[in-house]
């Protein structure tokens, strides 16, 4: 059997080759992210393991790819992967969760950064405008005692509601598939419906998923429910926003203000309407990474691929779709 493996995304490589050839396996650089390059260098090289960022893993890629055996994802979310094409081609396909704390703390750095007016002070400061001598220029609000609406409260929202609570914050989560008794747990008063809790919120956070119920989730309405005083922000998954509607509502100054991490187009194009507002933060989908975990994770993502190799038919660390695989054994 071959033991090629494959990485896609250049910053993932320096750990995860070193260790893969420690390991014993030959590795690849993907020199071409798209669909037709991705299957053309998979097949020329008989690949059975890749390692992935942000890059889409299609049907076809599956559909194509006889070799492949495992691909592993480079983070928690899996919605890059048509994980159902993967499990009808018998490739297991895994994710890595060391990332929750980093999510958590950049949403705190978000939340700060907004609640402080940080951005404006930044660039006043640098023109030599002080708004400590323009007092109806103050914009800050305090973050101890506002209100805090997690939106999903996994293990990433967990997080984010203990450091919240650190900071004086008073918790509400939105979660459909977490009971009134687990969130009490980490301290979150739940919330029967979205709406309920956008109405109170002083801030509102998102952790959720990519899903078909999830995609769109944030529009016209819910903007609309919020306080014009709450800032929103998103380090979920970019099409959970519909960004035209976070625009007008950031545009018309029906929310103070916002941040993403992520975007409904990554990258994102250089001319997103959003960039030429002033009561917005971004980052480039960099939330779940430092430099220590993401040398960490390049590893135990090569040690993934190395499990479902190397052990005979048995499953990888964090096998999303181990259940669906079983299911279809004869």
């Amino acid at each position: 059997m071959s033991r090629n493996v494959l990485i896609t995304n250049p910053t993932l490589h320096p750990n995860a080759k070193k260790t893969l050839e420690e390991l014993g396996f030959s590795v690849f650089i993907a020199s071409d992210p798209s669909e037709d390059a991705l299957i053309a260098q998979i097949n020329e090289h008989q690949i059975v393991g890749m390692f992935v960022r942000i890059e889409k893993i299609t049907g076809k890629i599956f559909d194509s790819c006889p070799s492949l055996r495992i691909v592993v994802e480079n983070g928690i979310g899996v919605d890059n992967i048509d994980v159902a094409a993967a499990t009808r081609n018998g490739v297991q396909v895994a994710n890595l969760s060391l990332g929750a704390l980093a999510v958590a703390e950049h949403t705190m750095a978000f939340l700060l950064a907004l609640g402080r007016d940080l951005r404006r002070n930044d660039i006043t400061t640098r023109a030599g405008q002080w708004l400590s001598f323009n007092q109806p220029s103050f914009n800050s609000v305090p973050i101890m005692g506002s209100k805090l609406l997690i939106v999903g409260t996994g293990n990433i929202g967990r997080q984010v509601a203990k450091r919240a609570a650190g900071m004086g914050m008073e918790l509400l989560g939105f979660d459909p598939y977490l009971s009134r008794e687990r969130m009490a747990e980490a301290g979150i008063r739940k919330v029967e419906t979205l709406e309920e809790g956008l109405a109170e919120a002083d801030f509102v956070t998102v952790h959720m998923p990519l899903t078909d119920q999830t995609r769109g989730m944030f529009s016209t309405q819910q903007f609309a429910q919020m306080k014009d005083s709450a800032f929103f922000v998103n380090v979920g998954r970019g099409p959970i926003v519909d960004e035209k509607a976070l625009y007008e509502a950031l545009k018309n100054h029906e929310i103070a203000g916002a941040a993403l991490d992520v975007f409904e187009q990554e990258p994102t194009p250089a001319d997103n309407p959003l960039f030429t507002l002033d009561n917005i933060l971004f980052s480039a989908h960099v939330a779940g990474t430092h430099k220590t975990l993401m040398a960490d994770q390049a590893i135990l993502g090569a040690q993934s691929i190395a499990e479902a190799i190397d052990r005979q038919g048995l499953y990888a660390l964090n096998v999303v779709n181990e259940r669906q695989l079983q299911a279809q054994k004869p």
